[in-house]
């Protein structure tokens, strides 16, 4: 791809897996890079895939763009996003005879399941980390609903940290967007492809998404033999955010915690032993954009 949507950061080393990657809802793509760094750090190739809409609104080439796709993106912007980003991940992993495996967080999650679960894909993962899934949201959540006759391009302050989100606010379209895609997940036509060695990572009391809720899901769809719940718990010593949907850095879990979840991700997506070297530095890496 030419537009910059998809973004191969290579292993560091000899390549053991490959990872898509894919961010929350108003996240610019390097939200992931605390972990996608120490993914890098331990062999994988991660494939980093930017969800249409979020350019960020400041600092880009292509930031002039950014606010009208934003008012007016839908849920198959992102079907094809995805499917693009799946490809690329898909050839690196043939191309090497590595494992093709996922990472998501919120509306990357949900993006990815419902790809797997519900389209054509043409490709299959062998494991998956789920971080706070937007699978089943909060029936609060559910309240921005009541400003959709305002419009697609409505704009909504949005809750995301500055340091890490592409907008100022979120426009109605993407929220409406985000239900579109959560509601097509009420049935599933291929719970086959979703029983792969799966971690979903969360906290309990997380305000967004319903922890509750999609562990019913799961055991509705009977994925509970091969996904895995781990509830996370912030240090609050080092923890500078108290937003409990908030779970991708050290900043937002604590030093303490935040280690723990690399360690358990990597783990998960990374065959092999861990190796004791520090986690690659996401910021000065050299990432390749295919040309597709």
């Amino acid at each position: 791809m030419s537009d910059g949507r998809i973004v191969v950061l290579e292993a560091s080393g000899e390549r053991r897996a490959v990872v898509l990657s894919i961010h929350g809802l108003n996240q610019h793509a390097d939200a992931l890079s605390s972990l996608t760094g120490a993914l890098r750090a331990q062999g994988a190739t991660v494939v980093s895939l930017r969800l249409r809409g979020h350019t960020r609104a400041t600092g880009a080439p292509s930031a002039a763009d950014a606010l009208p796709a934003w008012r007016s993106v839908q849920w198959t912007d992102w079907q094809d996003d995805w499917t693009a980003g799946a490809r690329v991940a898909a050839d690196l992993a043939q191309q090497a005879g590595v494992p093709l495996n996922f990472l998501g967080y919120s509306l990357g999650s949900l993006v990815h399941v419902h790809q797997l679960a519900n389209a054509d894909a043409h490709v299959q993962f062998n494991a998956q980390v789920l971080l706070a899934p937007a699978l089943r949201v909060q029936t609060y959540a559910h309240i921005v609903r009541l400003l959709q006759p305002l419009g697609a391009g409505f704009l909504i302050p949005t809750f995301v940290p500055e340091p890490i989100r592409s907008h100022p606010s979120t426009s109605v379209a993407a929220y409406r967007a985000l239900f579109d895609l959560h509601e097509r997940l009420n049935h599933i036509a291929k719970p086959d492809a979703l029983r792969i060695p799966t971690l979903v990572a969360m906290d309990r009391a997380d305000e967004v998404v319903s922890a509750s809720r999609i562990e019913q899901w799961a055991a509705k769809h009977g994925l509970l033999s091969s996904w895995q719940f781990e509830w996370l718990t912030k240090d609050r010593e080092t923890a500078i955010s108290r937003r409990a949907h908030y779970v991708t850095d050290p900043q937002a879990l604590g030093v303490r915690t935040h280690e723990r979840l690399t360690n358990r991700l990597c783990g998960v997506l990374v065959p092999g032993p861990m190796s004791t070297t520090a986690p690659a530095d996401h910021a000065g890496s050299s990432p390749t954009t295919p040309g597709r």
